[in-house]
């Protein structure tokens, strides 16, 4: 298979984190410096997207964006450090979006397992309140019920 057909069979895209965590794992991002012939390209191979050991390329443009970086880690690192500097100078320690790339990384896996999403806390709690109001209307019912009985009882009784 040829990179082009591997690529081929990814998904248009997926989250920027994501993508970016993976370019930043992969194990291509570090041929340039340990190749003996440093001015020749770097070319990736459908094993580099389908199956490095970071796993499977997210996306498409996440493989293509590797294939670019490879051949100029340098400017990646440089660029992606001064990127995290200054998010992290605005955010304070960057912990917002360490949480929504958990949320997606949940959101991602729940696809894989083929599970619906988990419903939000208010969801939940709405169904809880539902469940029980029936319970509570039920309940209603049967003492209604009972209550238009006691009069046949107490006749029956005497």
């Amino acid at each position: 298979m040829t990179f082009e057909e591997a690529v081929a069979t990814l998904p248009i895209e997926a989250s920027p984190a994501v993508e970016l965590s993976w370019i930043r794992s992969h194990p291509a991002m570090a041929r340039q410096e340990r190749s003996p012939d440093r001015g020749k390209p770097i070319l990736l191979t459908a094993e580099d997207i389908l199956s490095p050991p970071n796993g499977c390329a997210p996306s498409r443009s996440a493989a293509h964006e590797l294939q670019h970086w490879v051949n100029s880690p340098e400017e990646f690192w440089k660029k992606g450090y001064d990127e995290r500097r200054k998010k992290q100078a605005v955010t304070g320690t960057g912990a917002t979006e360490i949480m929504q790339d958990i949320e997606e990384i949940r959101r991602l896996l729940q696809q894989v397992d083929g599970r619906r999403p988990v419903a939000d806390k208010r969801e939940r709690e709405r169904r809880r309140r539902e469940r029980q109001r029936e319970k509570i209307e039920a309940t209603a019912a049967a003492e209604d019920a009972m209550w238009a009985m006691a009069p046949e009882r107490m006749k029956r009784d005497a």
